[in-house]
């Protein structure tokens, strides 16, 4: 029984190591796209390379990204000290990701799924 438990763990903990470091890359990504105004394409794009970087079977469509662009509601310095300055632009970026993982067993192979949402409004 300890064997097949320490077989187990062999297979699945490196899977979750990777998720776990693919789902902070994915969170920065977010925080670093919404700061450089980045499209929803290159965002996707970004997104993907650093799955297939981790060695995750991510596909590119399994990958929804929203990205937007809006005037802040807070004047910057430029346009309180020049009122012809254009408004202060800032972006917002949602990443929503699913996945699965196939670990392979004697005699049988399962499927780890893995969701999670990616976002720049909370660090």
């Amino acid at each position: 029984l300890m064997g097949v438990l320490g077989f187990a763990a062999f297979q699945i903990a490196p899977i979750y190591f990777k998720s776990y470091a693919f789902e902070n890359a994915a969170r920065r990504e977010a925080h670093l796209a919404a700061a450089d105004l980045r499209t929803g394409d290159a965002i996707r794009d970004d997104v993907y390379q650093k799955a297939q970087e981790i060695g995750l079977p991510v596909e590119i469509g399994n990958i929804k990204v929203q990205s937007e662009t809006h005037e802040s509601g807070v004047n910057s310095l430029d346009t309180v000290m020049d009122p012809s300055a254009a408004p202060h632009v800032i972006g917002r970026v949602d990443i929503d990701v699913s996945y699965a993982v196939p670990v392979e067993f004697p005699g049988r192979t399962f499927h780890l799924k893995f969701q999670f949402h990616a976002d720049d409004h909370h660090m």
